[in-house]
């Protein structure tokens, strides 16, 4: 790496410079920008707070990186040169355990390379790919809701956390959050309404969440059907009301989601619903402990 190249705090100087690299990437930056405006650029109790970082050369800043408080590095960079190395060696320096990487197909596959060559557990770490799909909603047709279909609330939290264990457990995500952390995490975005879900006689059967929101553009998540009601359209109704929820109270514009590449009947469902492929994204979890 040039001397040149340097790794700085995330401060006012660079603000500017850094917010204008993670929005012209904004599709594959959400969760470094909904960080950001939720938690700041520093660690807090919070599950997905971090300390952010710049890589600088001659007052330019080329990436932005944070590695959260339950161990994901997020990362978003100018797609011109890797950076693995530093970055990798910048966070081995963190307290915090550096389990898992979060961000654009390319960019985190270079990062899990070098990791690979730097740290022997992230060896056992799957090369999973996940297909990125955006959907316009600009004419987007009004559909009324089931009557099954609710905004979750604060009692809803053991069914919640129920389900989101057996979709952590399936789909072999990071699972180091503790329950408290989880529980507030919960109780923020009940209270943003970002939570939906599909119920029957009181008991929940599927979710679809907003992960993030920023600006005008919605990123869709945890999208989970126990297994006895699967394919009799549970998630598909939950996800278009969740993103017409989007359009007409939170004023979104666009929505992102993300589902593994092997995932075909997700991903009919999406292409079905509209959306479109816009590019990979890449999530490996593993579990390393820094010395």
């Amino acid at each position: 790496m040039n001397n040149a190249i340097k790794i700085v705090d995330w401060n006012k100087q660079l603000e500017q410079q850094a917010y204008e690299l993670l929005n012209k990437y904004e599709e594959t930056s959400l969760f470094l920008l909904s960080n950001l405006k939720n938690y700041g650029p520093k660690l807090t109790d919070d599950s997905y707070s971090a300390n952010f970082k710049c890589l600088i050369k001659n007052n330019l800043v080329l990436a932005v990186f944070a590695l959260t408080k339950i161990g994901n590095l997020l990362i978003q960079t100018d797609r011109k040169t890797d950076y693995s190395a530093i970055i990798v060696d910048e966070c081995l320096k963190e307290s915090i355990s550096f389990d898992g990487i979060v961000g654009e197909w390319n960019l985190t596959k270079q990062i899990l390379d070098y990791a690979k060559n730097k740290i022997s557990s992230f060896n056992k770490i799957p090369c999973n790919k996940s297909i990125l799909f955006k959907l316009d909603l600009n004419n987007l047709p009004y559909t009324k809701a089931n009557s099954n279909i609710k905004h979750l609330e604060a009692s809803d939290y053991d069914q919640w956390n129920s389900l989101n264990k057996a979709l952590i457990l399936e789909r072999n995500l990071n699972q180091t959050e503790d329950e408290s952390g989880k529980h507030k995490r919960f109780l923020e975005n009940i209270k943003h309404k970002y939570l939906l879900g599909s119920f029957i006689n009181n008991k929940l059967l599927a979710t679809a969440s907003f992960i993030s929101c920023v600006a005008k553009t919605g990123q869709i998540g945890d999208v989970f059907t126990i297994p006895e009601m699967r394919k009799q359209g549970l998630a598909k109704e939950l996800v278009y009301q969740l993103i017409l929820d989007g359009k007409l109270n939170k004023h979104l514009e666009k929505v992102i989601l993300f589902t593994g590449e092997d995932n075909h009947i997700a991903i009919r469902l999406y292409k079905n619903m509209g959306f479109k492929q816009i590019g990979d994204f890449g999530l490996f979890f593993g579990n390393h402990q820094n010395e």
